[in-house]
């Protein structure tokens, strides 16, 4: 393989990089060949950029063999889950569904926020996302995840607006998967989940 092929650049640039406050994710590895996520993996353990993100994230698309899994695991990488990723095209509907009342963070106490947290997928135009959805324990088990969570999708279009919504969930999730398939979802792939802490010298 050419080794322009094989360089940091243009490694990072086929897949997807979600970077937070104290830690990055790569998405999308199913762009790569195995040699590519290889070289990959070699490059994010050894970037200087990269080092100083206390939390490396890799999610490894589920046609990669073993030799990718050993790889990470012999750099410092421990399997964290299998996620499963879904997919949903939205189509403005103007019945909207009643049910929940929202409010803007901005009209909620600190207090409050520490309970419910929302936020979509930032740096895409058309992709939605939530992040954390949830209920809490005491309203667990009483029907109103489907509701709950159609109706912030529903959001996600009319309000961002998103033409399509993204969720994954872990493979054990047996609750937020049904809720995807209630209101629609189809699978779309699975990931093995990876993570690698790293210490920051401050």
């Amino acid at each position: 393989m050419e080794n322009e092929m094989l360089n940091r650049q243009d490694l990072y640039e086929k897949v997807k990089l979600v970077k937070g406050k104290d830690f990055l994710t790569i998405e999308d590895t199913e762009e790569l060949n195995t040699e590519e996520m290889l070289y990959l993996i070699s490059h994010l353990i050894t970037d200087p950029s990269v080092k100083e993100i206390s939390s490396l994230n890799i999610l490894v698309n589920s046609k990669f063999t073993d030799r990718v899994d050993f790889y990470l695991k012999k750099n410092d990488f421990q399997f964290d889950d299998e996620l499963v990723t879904v997919f949903k095209i939205l189509q403005l509907d103007n019945t909207r569904d009643k049910g929940f009342t929202f409010k803007s963070l901005h009209e909620v106490s600190r207090e409050d926020f520490i309970h419910i947290w929302e936020q979509t997928e930032p740096g895409t135009e058309d992709e939605g996302r939530l992040f954390y959805f949830g209920l809490i324990p005491s309203e667990r088990g009483k029907g109103k995840s489907k509701l709950l969570h159609l109706q912030a999708i529903q959001m996600l279009e009319s309000d961002l607006h998103a033409s399509f919504y993204i969720g994954c969930t872990s493979k054990n999730n047996t609750p937020m998967l049904k809720t995807f398939m209630n209101n629609g979802c189809t699978e779309l792939k699975r990931y093995r989940a990876y993570k690698r802490k790293t210490d920051i010298v401050g």
